[in-house]
């Protein structure tokens, strides 16, 4: 896993929500209830190591982040906060915590504070990693054993960065990237940056994902727009060796399948399909929505070197209801290499895990609009007699978890 719990502040529809995070998470609720946002403030995770200021010039104007209910100018409003612990692959039973709290009260971006903690389950204490604000200056600094291996190793670094070397929207992880001076916070950097958030899902006639695609571009794996999938299905086929896995899930997919293949030609690569009965390969441009979708899953689902956290959203539009075991069974095994948050509104999606019902989120803002969003994981325990008679899709529609109109 990579994000163990979130606590969000005064941002999008969050006032003050608690959430934590499994392996697979699965988000359910009605239309406006936040589960997008939920996704907006994951894909600003992902930017904060980056360039913060682009991802909100690219996400629309920076007050629209602000948390809108009550007293919007009143003071412990102004800031937004998150607060994310985060699990530490070198110390697996000491996460990390990583606060933020930015000013977006005038529609211009400033970060008041943030910090980098670990949080030691022997002593209950914190050490810093790097803290940035306390002094009320603006200052960032460094913790004590960066600044004493820099000396060591005759780098050379400041105790203390000033507030005209790091821009006050930008964050400290975009300043302090060292690998070997800061190896905590340019590992966490890293993997926050790798995030990947499936959204737009822009299959149409005339998408990236359905035209030729240049050789050259990003192997590693799926971009949020698909503009090099016929590159990593290439590569995982050609190269990883998973082309029969791919081939079985699609044969269980539909049944006219008979062979995917990624011709190149010149510098461009693209995607092709076999199916029973037709004398020539289908290409990307002739493939039905679904059969697109259902191959980008796969690249992203079955990929063997996953990115430490991956966002789905509606996985499945444009897909037959049989087809959704496919893909629930999909999650499952990916979920074991990486963690997963996905939305749905799919009653027949969500029937799929009735035998592990705390892999569920209710996402819910309707019933104490004052209060914004709040999550209610599910429990077998509090679902009671409901799982005898009924299976978990049916009793979300009958209104017995909550998350409907």
């Amino acid at each position: 896993m990579l994000i163990k719990s979130l606590h969000l502040k005064n941002i999008l529809s969050f006032k003050d929500t608690r959430l934590d995070l499994q392996p697979l998470n699965v988000l359910i609720g009605a239309n406006g209830s936040g589960k997008s946002n939920l996704i907006d403030v994951i894909a600003m995770l992902q930017a904060v190591p980056v360039d913060l200021p682009a991802f909100f010039r690219r996400s629309g104007p920076t007050g629209d982040w602000k948390w809108k209910g009550g007293d919007s100018e009143a003071p412990d409003v102004r800031v937004s906060a998150i607060q994310a612990d985060i699990h530490n692959p070198e110390r697996p039973d000491m996460p990390l915590r990583y606060d933020l709290l930015i000013d977006a009260s005038d529609n211009s971006l400033k970060v008041e504070s943030e910090w980098l903690l670990d949080l030691s389950p022997d002593t209950g204490q914190s050490r810093p990693y790097f803290f940035r604000g306390a002094s009320g200056d603006g200052r960032a600094m460094p913790s004590e054993e960066a600044v004493a291996i820099a000396e060591l190793t005759g780098e050379g670094i400041r105790t203390q960065l000033s507030a005209d070397t790091i821009d006050s929207a930008q964050s400290v992880f975009s300043a302090m990237r060292h690998p070997f001076i800061f190896p905590v916070l340019s590992q966490t950097a890293d993997r926050l940056s790798a995030i990947k958030t499936y959204r737009s899902w822009n299959v149409g006639r005339n998408s990236a994902v359905r035209s030729p695609q240049p050789t050259d571009g990003v192997v590693s794996f799926p971009e949020e727009d698909f503009n090099n999938l016929a590159l990593v299905v290439n590569d995982l086929r050609e190269r990883q060796g998973l082309g029969p896995t791919m081939d079985k899930y699609l044969e269980r997919f539909y049944e006219t399948y008979q062979s995917l293949h990624t011709p190149i030609y010149g510098n461009t690569v693209s995607l092709t399909v076999r199916e029973a009965g037709l004398s020539r390969p289908l290409p990307a441009p002739r493939l039905s929505d679904g059969t697109i979708r259902f191959i980008a899953l796969l690249a992203i689902l079955c990929h063997p070197e996953p990115p430490p956290l991956i966002c789905i959203e509606e996985p499945e539009i444009a897909m037959h209801p049989d087809s959704l075991g496919l893909i629930a069974e999909l999650m499952r095994k990916a979920s074991e290499r990486t963690q997963i948050i996905v939305t749905t509104h799919s009653p027949q999606f969500v029937d799929l895990f009735s035998d592990e019902p705390d892999t569920v989120i209710v996402c819910e803002r309707d019933r104490h609009p004052a209060d914004g969003t709040q999550f209610n994981r599910l429990s077998r325990e509090k679902l009671g007699d409901w799982l005898v008679d009924y299976t978990l899709g049916d009793a979300w529609m009958r209104g017995a978890l909550g998350g409907v109109r």
